[in-house]
């Protein structure tokens, strides 16, 4: 059941390009437009092996693949490539021993277009809408717990560096308050690769309802507010990866002042920690989120679509892995302030630890698989000491 994952740089074009033409209010697990629409049915199933019915209708060729977000294939397509409208395809899947939901994407491209569903396998305790198995049962380490029956949704994007093709970022959706409440990825020198900021404003996330989502294309929050990145955008300069860290679920309405200062130092200073890293071994681990806790307002993009929540606090764990020196880590809160002159100081810094007691949440639900309990606890523990925050320079944690 190998997979390819080679993707030519301009089929990965289409796709971010064309994604605004998907169905705006369709649920997950059903995108089309005029031309092209891809349907699962079901769209998940038990623990059990078995298989799916696939419908594609298309006005001309096009190709099927799956994407496991670089993990283990466990499911294979009966059909790859075929042209117009095809009823017979089946989705194939083996039985789910891993006691934790997992998902793949089925994508269908043609020359101009693209689409994709969701399929998602469940195991006992755990459904496709989240659950603290679904973090778990990909291992990737900068994943936060998720809550099984908490009405958010996990879901992530992979992007193409080279010939690879690598996850860039997942996140945490509130469909109540119109934004994730975190976004995770991995960051190195390597994952942030080279190239130019895309501005693309234009396109919505195709893996949430676009009735959900903000309509950044069409402006921003409203005076004194930015479309402010969870996910920086110079993080990501391949091009599909940066394509999606303009989606409005990367997005949040940021306080002007607070996003054009202390917020783009911070994010400055990570991405500096990360550029520091031998990429072919060594990697950080980060988790940026958003507190609504306590907000008491909302803002509207472009002046149409939902209102999003305006956040109170916003945060980033980061958890550091060194061939040479092992996994360490801390933590930054900062309150939504207005203040330009405002910079991080010991009062914002913090273990993982403290973080994970202000939000009630486990910030690197695998970590322990990887090192065991009372190490994690360790890492978790541990407070940073300052050097200097003056000019955001690194804690003494990171600069081994």
């Amino acid at each position: 059941m190998n997979v390819n994952w080679t993707k030519s740089i301009s089929r990965i074009f289409a796709f971010v390009a064309f994604a605004v033409l998907i169905v705006s209010c369709d649920p997950i697990g059903v995108k089309k437009n005029s031309e092209l629409s891809l349907t699962l049915n079901p769209e998940s199933a038990g623990k059990e092996p078995g298989e799916v019915s696939v419908v594609v209708r298309a006005d001309g060729a096009w190709s099927l693949e799956l994407d496991f977000g670089g993990d283990e294939a466990w499911a294979e397509l009966s059909h790859s490539v075929g042209t117009g409208y095809k009823s017979n395809i089946k989705l194939s899947y083996d039985a789910n021993k891993t006691g934790a939901s997992r998902s793949v994407y089925v994508i269908v491209s043609t020359d101009n277009d693209a689409a994709e569903v969701r399929f998602t396998q469940t195991a006992d305790g755990a459904g496709p809408d989240g659950g603290k198995a679904d973090a778990t049962s990909c291992g990737w380490l900068e994943l936060p717990e998720t809550k099984s029956g908490d009405g958010l949704l996990w879901a992530w994007h992979s992007m193409t560096t080279g010939s690879k093709r690598v996850r860039n970022y997942s996140f945490y959706w509130s469909s109540t308050e119109h934004l994730a409440l975190w976004v995770a990825y991995p960051l190195n020198k390597g994952l942030i690769g080279g190239g130019d900021r895309t501005n693309k404003w234009d396109i919505f996330d195709p893996l949430i309802p676009r009735s959900e989502q903000a309509n950044t294309w069409n402006g921003g929050f409203g005076s004194g507010y930015d479309r402010g990145h969870q996910l920086p955008s110079a993080d990501r300069l391949y091009l599909d990866g940066n394509v999606q860290t303009f989606y409005p679920t990367n997005m949040t309405p940021q306080r002007s002042q607070f996003n054009q200062n202390i917020w783009a130092k911070l994010e400055g200073t990570v991405r500096s920690w990360a550029n520091s890293l031998n990429s072919a071994t060594d990697t950080l681990y980060v988790v940026t989120g958003c507190v609504v806790n306590g907000s008491t307002s909302s803002r509207q993009a472009g002046r149409s679509g939902p209102y999003v929540t305006v956040p109170t606090a916003y945060y980033k764990a980061l958890l550091r892995y060194s061939r040479s020196s092992g996994y360490s880590g801390c933590a930054i809160w900062l309150d939504h302030e207005t203040d330009p002159r405002r910079t991080v100081d010991e009062r914002d810094m913090m273990s993982i630890a403290a973080l994970e007691e202000k939000l009630g949440i486990d910030l690197f639900v695998n970590l322990p698989a990887k090192v065991g309990d009372a190490k994690a606890a360790e890492i978790e523990a541990k407070a940073p000491t300052a050097v200097s925050y003056t000019h955001l320079t690194l804690p003494t944690i990171y600069s081994v």
